[in-house]
């Protein structure tokens, strides 16, 4: 269906000659036009051939990126933009039974990313717990050096962030990657950490804004439960011995409260079984420290 309607907006007039032609590129699966994209992005080349029912070889620059048989003079190509230097291309529509070639400029972008690897769904990472962020450049130079700055913002209302410098060689084909810890003591100022629940963004040169990703933190090891199973609770950040009152709640009301205490390294441990007729929603998980002082974040979760 989506390609169908591909093909009604963008076909040409009743009674128009159908010939070699390329209409547009879209990013897969949407309707908007782009005039240019970055390495790895996934598009949908539309246009026409001369021949009814006709193969046909897509090339980005002089590279090969898909053959297929048009329906009736229709080209619809879905395909991935290659590892290539940023800079101006050509997308190249052949109509291989006449050999004849439409021509379509189409730039490529330097771009630079700081992206977390995160759990999969509905996994979460834990407060305390390290992640992984893998830098990148895609579309760059080829074999250049370049330095970046990686940022780690925390969760709001605080404003402190953490930055780490870092140094990445393109190779041949303009692409460069590493993977780093968050946090780590090559973090700057001294102190980085994930203690608080919420969401922390991550920034490839916070000064010029180049990119920035989120990820997020939590105190319960999953935000999806079933009936009977267990919510394993892990919270850091409080002193040692500390005791603090566990809540959760649905639709307002308090279901369950315990008071708990903190290791002696001022980590609170729980585990709580969903009860087999809890009812289907969300709930809310609250840590309040009877004690002073309390984080700077209070520990509010919620799950489903």
């Amino acid at each position: 269906m989506s390609t169908a309607l591909l093909f009604i907006v963008n076909a040409p007039v009743k009674g128009q000659t159908l010939g070699l032609y390329i209409y547009e590129v879209t990013r897969q699966n949407s309707f908007t036009a782009i005039q240019n994209a970055s390495v790895g992005t996934p598009v949908t080349l539309v246009g026409t051939v001369y021949t009814v029912n006709g193969t046909y070889n897509v090339y980005f620059g002089d590279k090969l990126v898909e053959t297929g048989t048009a329906q009736q003079h229709y080209v619809a190509s879905n395909f991935t933009i290659p590892e290539v230097l940023g800079g101006n291309y050509n997308l190249t529509l052949t109509d291989i039974s006449l050999g004849q070639n439409y021509t379509y400029p189409f730039p490529i972008l330097t771009e630079y990313s700081a992206k977390p690897i995160i759990p999969s769904s509905p996994a979460q990472l834990q407060e305390g717990q390290n992640i992984l962020l893998n830098v990148t450049i895609t579309g760059g130079n080829a074999s250049t050096a370049y330095g970046a700055d990686i940022t780690v913002v925390q969760p709001s209302p605080l404003s402190a962030n953490f930055t780490r410098s870092v140094s990445l060689t393109t190779s041949s084909l303009g692409t460069a990657q590493m993977q780093i810890n968050f946090p780590d003591t090559t973090f700057s100022p001294s102190g980085s950490n994930t203690l608080y629940a919420g969401t922390y963004t991550v920034y490839f040169n916070l000064s010029q804004s180049l990119a920035q990703n989120t990820f997020t933190v939590g105190f319960t090891d999953l935000t999806t439960y079933h009936r009977g199973e267990t919510v394993k609770i892990n919270a850091v950040g409080y002193q040692p011995t500390q005791s603090a009152t566990l809540a959760i709640q649905y639709n307002n009301g308090v279901i369950f409260s315990q008071a708990v205490t903190a290791s002696g390294q001022g980590v609170i441990a729980f585990s709580w079984a969903v009860p087999n007729d809890a009812a289907i929603g969300t709930y809310t998980a609250t840590i309040t420290p009877q004690t002073t002082p309390s984080k700077a974040i209070a520990d509010v979760q919620t799950f489903q």
